[in-house]
C-alpha cells in the first residue's frame, strides 16, 4: 500500500500517532488539526476505526495498555 492511496485524514492520523504516542491525546490533537485544514471535527469512533485501519494496513501497532493498573 502506498501512502500516496491514503486519505487526508489518513495520514493525519498517522502524522499525529507519530508524534504523540498516546491514543487519547492523539485523538484531541488530531482534531485540533483536522478543524484547522478541514474545518472539521471527527468523532472518537470514527478516529479509531482509522487507527484500525492503518494497523491493518501495517503502518501502525497498537500497544493496549490500562492506566493506573498494577500487575499482579
Amino acid at each position: 500500500m502506498s501512502l500516496r492511496k491514503l486519505k487526508d485524514q489518513d495520514l493525519l492520523v498517522l502524522y499525529t500517532v507519530s508524534k504523540v504516542r498516546e491514543t487519547s491525546k492523539a485523538y484531541i490533537i488530531f482534531n485540533e488539526y483536522a478543524h484547522i485544514a478541514q474545518q472539521w471535527s471527527y468523532l472518537k469512533t470514527a478516529f479509531f476505526r482509522i487507527l484500525g485501519y492503518l494497523q491493518n494496513l501495517g503502518l501502525i501497532t497498537r500497544v493496549k495498555k490500562r492506566i493506573g493498573s498494577t500487575s499482579r
